[in-house]
């Protein structure tokens, strides 16, 4: 089972940091980076994986610049907009979906972010 020591540890090597929030969630973002960078799930091996992308995307952009955030995200095929990790499928709500993206996917009551079920 992974542990949130490992995972700092995995992510320090690659120039990302996580933390734990008072509310349970992991906050994951580059050494150095501002709020607009940080990432948010309740999933450890999400967070690391977001981490990881997220380190090597640094090398690309400004450490203090939202795109690390968006690139690494697209890196793990993960919508920027809704969460959706289904391609070209997004929420009724996602402002990133593109004019033929197929908006099926429900989501989290009072968000734009999709619960993790599939449509039947």
């Amino acid at each position: 089972m992974l542990t949130l020591n490992e995972v700092k540890k995995t992510l320090a090597r690659v120039g990302a940091v996580i933390k734990r929030t008072e509310f349970g969630e992991y906050r994951v973002n580059v050494k150095g980076g501002k709020e607009a960078t940080a990432y948010y799930t309740n999933d450890l091996k999400d967070a690391e994986l977001t981490g990881l992308a997220m380190g090597e995307c640094a090398e690309q952009f400004s450490a203090t610049h939202e795109d690390v955030r968006h690139a690494a995200l697209l890196r793990v095929k993960k919508c920027f907009g809704c969460g959706s990790t289904i391609g070209n499928h997004h929420t009724a709500l996602c402002e990133s979906a593109g004019p033929n993206a197929i908006r099926d996917l429900p989501a989290v009551k009072g968000t734009q972010w999709w619960n993790g079920e599939r449509p039947q």
